[in-house]
């Protein structure tokens, strides 16, 4: 099995943009109408702005709730280059720190920061 694509919604594609290109650095591999698709070590992670509710429903999902609620029981890891610096552009009003880098007893070091869609990310 290979994680081929991480699909998320989002009610502005342009205000969640910034998150995943400033902050993350991540570079848009494709750019479509409703959707950015950014390329990570093989796997993609599509942001889509919100279906409607026809499409939804084809789908068999409900539209989900609105930020910050809207990632909830979900998150996303995603190891960084620097994640102090990863951390400050986050802070910089492109989405939330929730939890400042800190060592864990695993060995690593971890950050939190939402995005303004509402998902959480484990920066490592």
């Amino acid at each position: 099995m290979k994680l081929v694509q991480l699909f998320v919604t989002t009610p502005s594609l342009d205000g969640s943009r910034p998150f995943y290109e400033e902050a993350l650095n991540l570079e848009p591999a494709r750019v479509g109408e409703t959707s950015v698709e950014y390329t990570a070590e093989g796997a993609r992670l599509k942001l889509q702005e919100d279906f409607d509710a026809e499409t939804f429903e084809e789908f068999g999902m409900s539209a989900p709730s609105d930020p910050p609620d809207r990632g909830d029981g979900a998150v996303f890891v995603l190891r960084v280059s620097d994640i102090d610096q990863t951390a400050d552009r986050v802070a910089e009003g492109v989405g939330e720190v929730v939890q400042e880098p800190r060592s864990v007893p695993w060995g690593d070091r971890i950050a939190l920061v939402r995005s303004p869609a509402g998902y959480l990310f484990e920066l490592r």
